[in-house]
């Protein structure tokens, strides 16, 4: 057995999904029973309707035999009446009287469809593996604990259609999710015969989510080898991978490559991913002299808290926030935390306490000598001992005005019971619950990949520049915003930022992770500067005409596909070669978006005066 099989989960959670329109055989036959609130129904109405059926064909057939003056016995109307479900009214040669007609139609449709429901619940699953074959532009979760649950839920709710692949055929999430309308195959996913069956060369989205992080590496690879075979849309890859750390290492080595071609790869942490949009919905404060952030927890997830907030804090505004992490062993830890990014230390005073598990929700004296807490946030990885400890905390040391942010590790739970409104009480006021799960694994994440957001934040400076140069959309139907993009320019805009890597390695430099957080302001060299618009505008040319552009003087025709700028670098004008350049010194300021920067495996200088010997 494979260390962390795929749908491994301490504790599988059932969840109910809402039945949704899917391009399958099943969808079609059904359509009258798409609402939640029918389908609940359906059982209920058709043991009614055959009740009604049984009563009508009683009293009928009594009256019937009386008509045609003949003696019936009890069981002999019982007999005739059971035999209404087999679409029949035998040995009646008189006009039928208005109950048993009503019931001679009433009981074979509740028996014929009864059975109908039977049949497609026992040949459904094998009906939508036989419309694989025709399915296209679908998305591919492996491994049904929590996180791909999660992916799962947020993909059927937004109507997409989902194959699932999931090792282990007692996984208590397949069948809510085979009742959405997703499809559901047993087996491997790091089978390559797996991933074909699923259709993993013309899927829009292969999602490894398996509690292994070898597996999912293996699922990528597979996913890579087998894109290669197909033909169409580009295929993106998402693996999670547990350790933070790594996660970044192998989203940095993804973006440092050549990630050309039909397949797209790259790696997220729920807690790295997580903790940011945290941070997003319960923003820390600004700036400034008074913010107090208390961190109770030390580790991955206060680690990237800490440093998240820091390099908010770095973007902008002035004055010196302070941040309390108080744990175990918080005060080990921080100083290995300064140590590794010492800026840090240069925007905001960071601190730590010692404390023992019973006074955690305690904050230590000294702590609130020179300011008072601000902001608070719990991050213990334990949901139950986290709600305490926030509650300890407004109790006995904050009070009810600090805003206090309690980080969830499960979906639904303890996070859900707090957020309901039924929960809104005076006691809870201004406690949050944020569950990592949840908030990571939906399509957000999806579309905000590493190649996603730097096309996104190109496209937004591109649009901006083009604006402020006095260009409009009228001339330039680019100049809109990315959801209103055409889905070629969106591509294109992912092109450009997969051949970020092959740029810099071309002239010896390189992406590693972000340290320096005025990496943003790197400048390339006017020769490294020339030399990479150019290759920018290969990748340009070479891109079109892989789409069937060809070049013609004049506008741009979308339309008929044509456009001047489709020539070599030496015939553009100066205002189209400054477009590559633009897009070459933008470089910097996308890749410190994501979380890196550009370093020089050889120094700019040593380079161009090698070059010149």
């Amino acid at each position: 057995m494979v260390a962390g099989e795929q749908g491994a989960a301490a504790e599988p959670e059932q969840v109910k999904f809402p039945l949704v329109v899917r391009s399958n055989p099943i969808a079609w036959v059904r359509v009258w029973t798409r609402q939640r609130s029918l389908r609940s129904l359906r059982w209920p109405l058709l043991g009614l309707l055959g009740v009604v059926a049984m009563v009508f064909g009683a009293i009928g057939y009594a009256e019937q035999f009386d008509s045609i003056g003949r003696k019936a016995r009890w069981t002999d109307i019982a007999f005739h009446d059971i035999k209404l479900f087999g679409f029949g009214v035998e040995g009646q040669t008189a006009p039928l009287n208005w109950k048993l007609e009503i019931a001679r139609w009433v009981a074979p449709f509740v028996a014929g469809y009864t059975a109908l429901i039977t049949l497609a619940g026992v040949f459904r699953e094998r009906l939508r593996q036989m419309w694989l074959p025709l399915t296209r532009g679908h998305y591919i979760v492996c491994g049904l604990g929590q996180k791909g649950l999660g992916f799962a839920r947020a993909l059927t709710t937004a109507h997409e259609r989902v194959v699932a692949i999931e090792r282990d055929p007692g996984n208590e999430n397949i069948a809510p999710l085979r009742e959405a309308g997703a499809t559901v195959l047993v087996g491997d996913a790091r089978d390559p015969e797996m991933l074909r069956l699923a259709g993993g060369a013309r899927a829009r989205h292969v999602i490894a989510v398996c509690a292994d992080d070898g597996v999912n590496a293996e699922i990528a690879l597979r996913a890579r080898e087998l894109s290669a075979t197909g033909t169409g849309p580009t295929v993106r890859c998402l693996a999670h991978i547990v350790n933070p750390d790594l996660s970044v290492l192998l989203r940095l080595r993804e973006l440092s490559g050549s990630a050309q071609g039909r397949f797209r790869l790259d790696f997220f942490n729920v807690v790295e991913s997580g903790v940011r949009e945290m941070l997003s919905l319960y923003p820390p404060g600004p700036r400034a002299d008074s913010t107090h952030v208390l961190v109770v927890g030390a580790g991955d997830v206060a680690r990237w808290l800490v440093l998240h907030m820091a390099r908010e804090w770095a973007s902008g505004g002035s004055g010196r926030p302070c941040i309390t992490v108080v744990d175990r062993d918080a005060v080990a830890r921080v100083a290995a935390l300064a140590d590794a990014f010492s800026q840090v230390q240069t925007v905001c005073d960071l601190r730590a306490f010692d404390v023992t598990d019973d006074r955690l929700g305690v904050v230590p004296q000294g702590a609130t000598a020179q300011k008072p807490v601000t902001h608070a946030y719990v991050c213990l990885g334990n949901d139950g001992a986290g709600l305490a400890t926030a509650l300890g905390l407004r109790q006995e040391s904050l009070g009810r005005d600090v805003p206090v942010v309690v980080c969830m590790t499960r979906v639904g739970g303890l996070a859900q019971l707090l957020e309901e409104p039924s929960a809104s009480l005076d006691r809870f006021t201004g406690l949050h619950a944020y569950s990592l799960l949840a908030q990571t694994c939906d399509l957000d994440l999806l579309h905000s990949d590493v190649y996603e957001t730097i096309a996104r934040a190109r496209h937004d400076g591109y649009v901006r520049d083009q604006l402020a140069a006095g260009d409009s959309p009228a001339s330039n139907p680019s100049l809109v915003p990315w959801d209103r993009l055409p889905e070629d320019l969106r591509e294109s805009n992912r092109d450009q930022a997969a051949h970020i890597g092959y740029k810099l390695r071309a002239y010896d430099c390189t992406v590693v992770p972000l340290r320096d957080w005025s990496a943003h302001e790197f400048t390339f060299t006017d020769g490294e500067l020339e030399e990479m618009a150019r290759l920018e505008h290969d990748r340009f040319v070479a891109e079109r005409r892989r789409q069937g552009w060809r070049y013609a003087p004049g506008p741009k025709d979308s339309a008929a596909r044509t456009n001047a700028t489709l020539v070599e670098w030496d015939e553009l004008t100066q205002a189209e070669r400054d477009k590559d350049r633009d897009v070459v010194r933008d470089i910097p300021r996308l890749l410190a978006r994501v979380g890196f920067q550009i370093v020089r495996v050889v120094p700019a200088a040593a380079r161009e005066g090698q070059g010149d010997t």
